[in-house]
């Protein structure tokens, strides 16, 4: 973010477009960790950008502004100081391959193909930490499979992403909590992975350990905004799904949708206030608070949302 403090208290992942970030900008935060952040420094005492979906990049034809979340390239990011990524994955777009389900990981929004490997992800974060060796990344990982959500689909995942993980597993901080920053450059494990995926079966014993993010996480409506999860010392904010009262259609800059966008920025506020007045590591917990400012909109029986959804949130809650 131009001009932005990094506090040195509570994490908060905040997904913002951020195509208006300036060059001069992306290389001044290149090495932001490194040059603020003592050896030792618990990661949840730091506020650390982030972004959701932070490899959508493409919008289907004829909808714009329906999955695009990013204006910036997941390298153009990490220049530009984000250290939170919220990775969606799903299988190869065939599916079939010669000897069945082609297992290979691409980027998702939904049911959108983002056109990106999930290996080539990983090369992102690899080329950028060789280059930026004193920085640390959380990569949050999201089985984004919709049609392979039952028993056998999450084993299937869980596989695929496990023999992700054990190909950059040099790269990798192996860890179940918040770990504390390592100043140590020679040391090159440096991700830290949040999964949002069950474990079904016993890992592969190479996979590096993972925060476990998967009991609790907020439905997404305003009847559960701000959740503390079951496994993990951490709350998340995500507050993203919003009904306008339209039966088919939702009309973008009227009354009832602004309030909607209010409410938005409300709930972000709430979150910030509740990590700055009740929580934090004064009391020996080291709890990680994850802050989406990411949300979109649809009709009471039409899931699609409208045209420019996440432009027109965006525009108001970047501010």
């Amino acid at each position: 973010m131009k001009n932005a403090e990094f506090s040195m208290r509570y994490l908060f992942a905040i997904a913002f477009i951020l195509g208006w970030l300036s060059a001069t900008a992306r290389a001044q935060n290149a090495d932001w960790m490194f040059n603020i952040v003592q050896n030792g420094t618990y990661l949840s005492d730091l506020t650390i950008p982030g972004t959701h979906d932070s490899g959508a990049m493409h919008d289907p034809s004829g909808l714009a502004g329906t999955a695009k979340a990013q204006n910036l390239t997941i390298p153009q990011q990490l220049e530009a100081g984000i250290r939170f990524f919220d990775i969606r994955l799903n299988f190869s777009p065939g599916n079939i391959g010669s000897g069945g389900i082609d297992q290979t990981l691409y980027v998702y929004h939904g049911l959108i193909f983002q056109h990106i490997k999930a290996t080539e992800v990983f090369d992102w974060f690899q080329t950028f930490l060789k280059v930026h060796p004193g920085e640390m990344i959380f990569v949050s990982i999201k089985n984004e499979a919709q049609a392979w959500k039952d028993e056998k689909g999450a084993r299937m995942f869980q596989a695929a992403v496990e023999k992700l993980l054990v190909i950059y597993r040099d790269n990798i901080l192996s860890t179940t909590e918040a770990p504390r920053y390592n100043s140590n450059l020679s040391d090159p494990r440096r991700i830290i992975i949040i999964r949002r995926y069950p474990l079904i079966d016993e890992s592969d014993p190479l996979a590096p350990k993972s925060i476990d993010a998967t009991q609790g996480w907020p439905a997404g409506n305003a009847e559960n905004p701000i959740s503390d999860l079951a496994n993990a010392n951490m709350t998340v904010q995500d507050y993203y799904d919003f009904v306008c009262s339209g039966t088919l259609h939702c009309t973008l800059e009227n009354s009832e949708e602004n309030t909607m966008r209010d409410d938005k920025f409300s709930v972000i506020n709430d979150a910030f206030n509740q990590a700055k007045d009740s929580e934090g590591d004064f009391d020996g917990v080291h709890k990680l608070w994850v802050s989406f400012a990411s949300a979109t909109m649809h009709a009471r029986i039409n899931l699609l949302p409208p045209k420019d959804i996440i432009p027109w949130f965006a525009s108001y809650i970047n501010q």
